[in-house]
């Protein structure tokens, strides 16, 4: 009886020892994974996403058209008048005011001004002839683009919806 008590002792403190190796892994688990949720919420909140490339979105002037009016038909040139809430000049990437600059949609092709391309006119609109693709209905739209030419966001204007004869 003597060995029985013997073995059942034994095997209390063992199960006690594996018990508490059991515990003592689960505490270590635990507060790894609260390091783990805890440097996810950092980044969160810090709204990194690891990269030094994070570039704050530039705030655009509003530009609107002047005309053409949505429905008109336009020949093989599109004589495009606008205004902008600053006034533009040209930049090194463009026309443009404040490091953005002017780009145009087309009926589904981006154009950018050269230099000679758009006319200030004196009442502080700006003129820009530009080429209509084949015949058909297009969409035509400005938008302002940064220095490497990237699209600001929400800065285009409404569609003009044209029909080239």
């Amino acid at each position: 009886m003597a060995s029985r008590t013997a073995v059942a002792e034994a095997g209390s403190v063992d199960g006690q020892k594996t018990r508490r190796g059991l515990a003592l892994q689960e505490k270590v688990l635990g507060a790894f994974a609260v390091l783990l949720i805890a440097a996810a919420l950092f980044l969160l909140v810090q709204n990194d996403p690891g990269g030094d490339d994070v570039v704050p979105v530039p705030t655009a002037p509003a530009v609107t058209i002047l005309s053409p009016a949505s429905g008109t038909a336009v020949g093989r040139q599109i004589e495009l008048r606008f205004t902008s809430e600053e006034t533009l000049s040209i930049q090194p990437g463009g026309w443009g005011t404040g490091g953005l600059h002017i780009h145009a949609d087309v009926g589904g092709q981006e154009v950018m001004p050269s230099s000679t391309d758009i006319r200030p006119v004196p009442d502080g609109s700006y003129e820009w002839t530009l080429p209509a693709p084949d015949t058909g209905s297009i969409a035509l739209r400005l938008f302002w683009s940064d220095e490497a030419h990237v699209p600001v966001p929400l800065s285009a204007t409404d569609d003009v919806f044209l029909t080239v004869r």
